[in-house]
């Protein structure tokens, strides 16, 4: 019977081990299956990031692209610049919208007739243009027509008379479009903040973007020609010219209906510029408007929007 039992503990013992060493072997083929497997990913990830690092740096050496310079006699598009040009008709008033993005460099510049800015020489606004290289411009305030104003144009200091109930319009190194009072700045100021060019004509059209009802200081109120500019945000302006005194084709805006025309497009700021027989706008080359006499009007100044990119004669 002792014989038995230890036969019987013998080959207990026996299968236990047996088992043990079977539970090892699988956890050491485990073990190395995982192991190879981490290999197998560590190095198909260190693979992989090698090929993104070489496909990095042939990026990093080619050319970049440069945007194409694309125009019509409608639209322009550049690196620097979008310009969109619109014409719509409402009771009885053609007028035209330019949608203008800067992008890159402002490149809003004044001009002058002769490039004398104290004199009282004229020149049409597409001449004044093209003497500029502009791919866009519109009549600006023909302040030399008036003693009052706080100017200022390509940086320097023309007058310092403000008028007391009068506002300017500013346009600082970024492009960007300010109102001021003109009793409350002068022109050393305005140069100070970064001011370029102030154009003095008015008058202002918004207040906190909405379209003012009423102009108890303004002698232009009804229904005339008009070129004004607006600014959506910085960078971001709307200018826009209405033909008038023309019975059978356009009669022309009051201001109220010029300042809701720039709050339906939501423009922040707007200001009324020169108009009249002034009233021009110029694109690529043309006269996109009906000026009020038949043709343009010779005069004193104008804002210009400048490209490098623009080459005129691949149109």
């Amino acid at each position: 019977m002792k014989r038995n039992v230890l036969i019987i503990v013998f080959m207990i013992s026996t299968v236990l081990t047996g088992c043990h060493a079977e539970e090892s072997n699988n956890k050491n083929l485990i073990e190395k299956a995982i192991q190879k497997a981490y290999i197998a990913s560590y190095t198909e990830k260190a693979e992989a990031e090698m090929q993104i690092n070489a496909q990095k740096e042939d990026l990093a050496e080619e050319e970049p692209v440069e945007l194409l310079t694309v125009f019509d006699d409608w639209s322009y598009s550049s690196k620097n610049m979008q310009i969109t040009i619109e014409e719509r008709e409402s009771n009885g008033t053609h007028f035209f919208i330019a949608d203008i993005v800067l992008l890159n460099d402002p490149n809003i510049k004044s001009a002058a007739a002769d490039e004398i800015y104290h004199g009282d020489l004229r020149e049409k606004t597409s001449d004044l243009a093209k003497e500029m290289g502009a791919v866009f411009a519109v009549n600006a305030d023909y302040y030399v027509a008036r003693n009052e104003g706080v100017i200022v144009r390509n940086g320097e200091a023309m007058r310092d008379k403000p008028d007391m109930d009068d506002t300017a319009m500013c346009i600082n190194t970024d492009g960007a479009m300010t109102i001021v009072n003109e009793c409350d700045t002068n022109p050393q100021e305005l140069i100070d903040y970064g001011i370029i060019d102030s154009f003095s004509f008015g008058p202002s059209l918004l207040e906190n973007g909405q379209a003012k009802s009423s102009f108890p200081n303004s002698k232009v109120e009804r229904a005339n020609p008009r070129t004004g500019v607006g600014q959506i945000e910085p960078g971001h302006l709307v200018f826009i010219v209405a033909d008038g005194r023309q019975p059978e084709y356009s009669k022309g805006f009051t201001l109220a209906e010029f300042a809701q025309l720039f709050e339906k497009l939501g423009c922040q700021i707007a200001y009324n510029l020169d108009g009249g027989g002034s009233s021009t706008m110029y694109f690529n080359g043309r006269i996109v408007n009906k000026p009020a006499n038949g043709e343009e009007r010779p005069v004193y100044d104008a804002i210009c929007i400048v490209d490098d990119a623009y080459k005129p004669e691949a149109s």
